[in-house]
């Protein structure tokens, strides 16, 4: 991977955290949100086509999800398995629109979703979860109780 940011058509200049992140000026699609890659600090969720920076979560946030994948691990059947903190493409629009990407705190999956991505490089699939689970934080309760609650179901 080399040392310079991903760029797109009409993308802008402006440095988003620590390093210089090219942004396109217009709605993104699950495409061009895979090729922007990560930004730190915190991470990155698509809504509908505009890109979202959250701040990374604290440590009870993450020290729950946790205990709460060691408690599920040994209930769930061989083929499916639980993955943390991954990015999810809702295909909630076609693949040249805006489209949604959430961060689920901690997803169940079918195995071979995780393989396929190993393999082809892309984000795991809605249409590939079986359980995604949210951990309301207090500076995005909206969010979470709302908007990710509908877009999950």
């Amino acid at each position: 991977m080399s040392g310079a940011p991903a760029t797109l058509p009409g993308m802008s200049t402006q440095p988003m955290s620590t390093r210089s992140v090219g942004i396109p000026e217009r709605p993104l699609t699950v495409a061009d949100y895979r090729k922007i890659g990560e930004v730190e600090p915190g991470y990155t969720e698509l809504d509908e086509g505009r890109l979202i920076l959250a701040a990374s979560p604290a440590p009870d946030h993450g020290s729950a999800t946790f205990e709460l994948g060691v408690q599920l691990r040994s209930q769930l059947p061989p083929e499916l398995e639980i993955i943390l903190d991954l990015d999810v493409d809702l295909e909630l629009a076609p693949a040249d629109a805006p489209g949604t990407v959430r961060r689920p705190d901690l997803i169940v999956v079918q195995r071979a979703a995780r393989i396929r991505v190993r393999g082809d490089g892309g984000l795991i699939r809605a249409s590939e979860v079986a359980v995604a689970v949210e951990f309301v934080s207090p500076n995005s309760r909206r969010l979470d109780h709302i908007g990710k609650r509908s877009e999950y179901a």
